[in-house]
Order: structure tokens, then C-alpha cells, then sequence
């Protein structure tokens, strides 16, 4: 007979999540797959990294804000006015500055300081769940989240999943931690310094600050939560409180003035209802899209989209693995799930819910799911033997649902002429060329001192380095006084693309009712246009009239 080591036994051992048992040594094996499969993610997602700082906006207003930390402001000096920013938070910015600092200003060490965070948060979740879960499922977790595309999408932007998710993870670990080893303040201490940074890189974090206070105080901890709630009062309400006197007023660049759209939504009836209704009805709607599309489609789930069966399939595993998955949190480990709670419960009344913003939940409503198919042997009997298969085959699901997107993604990503990205098809779509297109005219053959009025106005500055204005400002004033507005702010310049449905659907119309002050500096071919502002109305054959008329067409791909 063949004596067990260590590893071994952890091998067979009861499939019952664990509070409190030590985990077993890693052995060689263990940890070589481990690292393969963290070797494996940061290389996926090393070359799936999106080309250079996109043309969206928020990937570029972090390098802006990050160059401007370096230089104690934080301010948008870009930007007509250089208004103060009251938007997101500066602990990533300040973490993009400080590698800008001490690099150089290399751009390509602020992508791999994105890799490496995410690639350490997984590696933390690992940590995580061997320590809740048997070994064997501990690794498949593991392979299960190192294969989602969105995860691997959110390691190759510079964008803020990567560091909050790394914050979240390293937070719920140190709890985990303290547990096991009888309360040790260390970890406590470390729980909360993770806690405060998580919310000090997303706003979103206080879901996070406020599961780790609401588990104190159930277990009585009240000098810990009360000095973590003092600490979330002065650095994330001083915070706050900034972004209350420091912020545009425009909805989707302030989270003040999206805040004030919580009871406004066109989608379930804001126009006619009352408030209470309306947020109702969006609380409802939203929940339904949680369940149904975001956390299945998130993991991800394999789907047959538009099907009845699909939908009611994913939703029965969702709502029990999510019931088990809650009672296991709960015994093992309850800040993760009040944190979970608070975050959808957010969601659930704020006016967007971008899929992105899913992306730090779903390594947690995995393993979530994984502790839960282990829960029904402890409260469901019946359960006993099926729950470790359950849990494998929950695993393999996963993971073969997300292989074949990310092979996909890897292949597009080997497309890319980065030499050239602005113009590579494998790179952008025809018309992101176009917004690039505009970006390289602006920069190589207008004036320095020229000013313009772009929707992707964050990113046109950072490619171009002018001064700009976003195209959603003026739309507000009359005709007139939007003329006027452009003047006094030496605004010269109108450019429109395709990007955004806003484009479209508000900046074409006002253009189009002053089209007789505009003449076509330069078309961007399919879909790019600039305009140039005059100082009286022109003629026909001189103004931009014939060109608004034939639009810039359909929504934006």
C-alpha cells in the first residue's frame, strides 16, 4: 500500500469547503501548472493588448491624469478651461504616473504593469481558493479564470479593472488569512489598507469597503470597523467630496451627474412614471439582465442566444449554485459576499451597466458557484455524491466556453500590424481608422494653437496633444449661442466620426441646423469628417450644408 503525502491527501480529501483547515503543500507538479497557466494567461493576454492607447477615452484620461500627478495637479489641462477632474479617483492614474516616472514615459511599461497586476490578482485567487477548495478544484478554478475573455480582454488595457480587481482579491485573501490564523492584525490591517485602495481606484470599491465593515460588525469586531470606517469617511469621502465642486455636469463624464439619472431611464418608462416606479421597474430590469445574461454570459456560460431553454437553463443554475454559493461566502468567508450584494445591488439603480463593469465579480461568482455545488454535500444530502462532479463539470463548462473566444481573440491579435495600428485592419475597424485618420491630419498639419470639438475628446488629445472640448458641451445652448460659445473658447475645429450613437443622433443635427457656418476641412474616409468653423455663413458650394445632409451613416459599429 502506497503511503499518502501530503499533496496526495489533499488529493482525495472530502470536497467540504473549508474555514479554517490548513491547506496542503504545494507540490512540484502543483506548482508548475499553476505557473504554466499564470504564464500562459499573462502571454495571451500580452498578445491580445489592445493596439496602443484606443480611441476610447477612458484608457487615454488615465495617461493624462497619470503625466499630471507627476506634476501635482489634477487638473484636465487638455481640455478647454483646464478644469479640475472630479471623475475617478487618483490612485491609478498615480500608479500609471509613477511607472511614467520611473520608465521614462515608456507607454509599453504601463501595459505591463496592467498584465502584471492582473496576472497577481489571479495568482492571489489561487491562493484564495486552494484554501477554500480541495487542490484538484483549486486548479481548475484557476484555469477556469485565466481562460475568460473578459479577464484577459481587462489585462491588456490600461484601464482600472486589473488594479481594483488585484485591490479586491488581495482584500478578501488577507481575510481569509486573518480567519485562519486566529484574528492576526497583520492581515486585518492589510485587508483594510486593500479595501480603501480598491475604492481609491474605483469609486465602485465602497461596495467593497462597506463588506468588509458589515463583516466586522457581525463578528464584533467594532474597534476594527469603526477605525476602517473612520479611514473610508476622510480619504474616500474627502474624495468625494471633491468630486462634488470639481466635476463637468456632463452625464458620462461625471458620476455626479449620473448619479442624478438614477430615477430617469427611457427604457422602462422614466417619462410618464414617478420616480419610485421608475427605479422599480429598473431595479427589476436590471436584476433580470444580472441573472440572465451578464453573470451566465460573464463566466462565461455556453449560449444559445434568444432561446427560451437557454435562458431558463442558466437562470435555475445561476439562482441555485448562486443560493449554495451565498451560504458558503457566508460561512467561510461573509465580506465576499456582502461585497457581491452591495455590487449588483449598485448596478441595479446606476444608469449604466456596461459588461465591463462585471469583470472584477466573475472570478468571485465562480468560485462562488464552485464553493456552492460543494455546499449541497453539507445542506442538501441528497447532493452528497454529485456535488464534486457538479463542480468539475461546472469548471469544464467554462473553460470550454472560453477557449474558443479567446483563441479567436489571440488569432486577432496576431493580425495586428502594431508597427502601423492606426491603419492595420487587424488593429481597429474602418471607422477607428477614420477617428486615427483625423487624429495624424490634426497633428502633422494644423497649427499647435488649434482647437477643437470632438466626442472622443480625451483620446484625440492624448494622440494629438491639443486642446479640445467635448462635443456634448455646447449641444445644450441655442443655435446661436453655440455659435457664439465656439468662438469665444477659439474652438476652430469640428470633428465627427462614427464611434458613438451621440454622434449620430445629437452633434450631426446641431451641425446640420448651422451647416451654413461650416465648411469641410478634411473627409476621413469612410466615416471621418472635420469641419471648420467660419466667421460668416457661406454659400452653398462653400459651406458644409450638402455634406451634414448626407450624414455620416447608420449607428456606429
Amino acid at each position: 500500500m502506497r503511503v499518502a503525502t501530503p499533496a496526495a491527501a489533499e488529493m482525495h480529501a472530502e470536497p467540504t469547503p473549508r474555514a479554517s483547515v490548513a491547506p496542503a503543500s504545494l507540490s512540484l507538479v502543483s506548482m508548475l501548472v499553476v505557473a504554466l497557466i499564470l504564464g500562459g494567461f499573462a502571454t495571451v493576454a500580452w498578445v491580445t493588448r489592445t493596439p496602443g492607447v484606443t480611441h476610447s477615452n477612458d484608457d487615454a484620461l488615465y495617461m493624462l491624469l497619470g503625466d499630471q500627478l507627476t506634476h501635482f495637479s489634477y487638473r484636465e489641462l487638455f481640455k478647454v478651461g483646464a478644469p479640475r477632474h472630479g471623475q475617478y479617483p487618483p490612485l491609478w492614474p498615480a500608479l500609471l504616473g509613477l511607472t511614467q516616472f520611473v520608465t521614462g514615459g515608456s507607454e509599453t511599461a504601463r501595459f505591463l504593469l496592467v498584465t502584471a497586476l492582473m496576472t497577481g490578482a489571479l495568482a492571489l485567487f489561487f491562493d484564495l481558493a486552494r484554501r477554500l477548495l480541495p487542490l484538484r478544484l483549486a486548479v481548475l478554478v484557476l484555469a477556469a479564470a485565466a481562460c475568460n475573455p473578459f479577464t484577459i480582454l481587462s489585462a491588456g488595457r490600461v484601464m482600472s479593472e486589473a488594479a481594483f480587481l488585484f485591490w479586491t482579491i488581495l482584500c478578501l485573501w488577507a481575510l481569509q488569512r486573518a480567519r485562519a490564523s486566529g484574528d492576526d492584525r497583520r492581515f486585518l490591517v492589510l485587508a483594510a489598507l486593500a479595501a480603501l485602495a480598491a475604492a481609491l481606484t474605483r469609486t465602485i470599491g465602497l461596495t467593497l469597503l462597506a463588506g468588509v465593515v458589515g463583516a466586522w460588525l457581525l463578528q464584533r469586531r467594532w474597534r476594527s470597523a469603526a477605525l476602517l470606517a473612520t479611514l473610508t469617511g476622510v480619504l474616500v469621502g474627502g474624495w468625494l467630496a471633491w468630486t462634488l465642486f470639481n466635476h463637468e455636469g456632463v452625464v458620462g463624464r461625471s458620476y455626479v451627474a449620473d448619479a442624478a439619472q438614477v430615477t430617469q431611464d427611457k427604457s422602462v418608462g422614466s417619462g410618464t412614471a414617478s420616480p419610485v416606479v421608475v427605479m422599480a421597474r429598473k431595479v427589476a430590469l436590471r436584476v433580470r439582465l444580472q441573472l440572465t445574461d451578464l453573470i451566465p454570459s460573464g463566466l462565461p456560460f455556453p449560449t444559445l442566444e434568444g432561446t427560451v431553454v437557454d435562458n431558463v437553463a442558466w437562470l435555475l443554475v445561476t439562482l441555485v449554485l448562486g443560493a449554495f454559493g451565498a451560504a458558503a461566502y457566508w460561512r467561510l468567508l461573509p465580506a465576499a459576499i456582502l461585497y457581491v450584494l452591495a455590487y449588483c445591488a449598485l448596478l441595479s439603480v446606476w444608469p449604466w451597466a456596461p459588461r465591463r463593469f462585471f469583470v472584477p465579480l466573475q472570478p468571485l461568482i465562480l468560485l462562488g458557484f464552485v464553493l456552492g455545488a460543494l455546499e449541497m454535500r453539507r445542506l442538501w444530502k441528497p447532493m452528497a455524491r454529485l456535488s464534486e462532479p457538479l463542480a468539475v463539470a461546472l469548471v469544464a463548462i467554462v473553460v470550454s466556453a472560453g477557449v474558443p473566444q479567446v483563441v479567436a481573440n489571440a488569432q486577432q491579435g496576431l493580425r495586428c500590424d502594431r508597427q502601423a495600428m492606426w491603419t492595420s485592419d487587424g488593429c481597429y475597424n474602418a471607422d477607428q481608422r477614420a477617428f486615427f485618420a483625423a487624429v495624424t491630419y490634426a497633428r502633422d498639419s494644423l497649427p499647435t494653437t488649434a482647437r477643437y470639438l470632438v466626442e472622443r475628446e480625451t483620446a484625440f488629445a492624448y494622440h494629438t496633444g491639443r486642446t479640445v472640448q467635448h462635443a456634448q458641451m455646447p449641444l445644450r445652448f441655442s443655435d446661436e449661442d453655440f455659435r457664439a460659445y465656439l468662438r469665444n473658447e477659439r474652438i476652430e475645429y469640428i470633428v465627427l466620426t462614427r464611434l458613438t450613437e451621440s454622434e449620430v443622433s445629437s452633434v450631426v443635427p446641431k451641425l446640420l441646423r448651422n451647416c451654413q457656418y461650416f465648411a469641410i476641412e478634411r473627409v476621413f474616409e469612410p466615416t471621418g469628417r472635420m469641419y471648420r468653423l467660419l466667421s460668416a455663413p457661406a454659400p452653398a458650394a462653400a459651406n458644409a450644408c450638402a455634406d451634414l445632409q448626407r450624414g455620416i451613416g447608420g449607428p456606429p459599429r
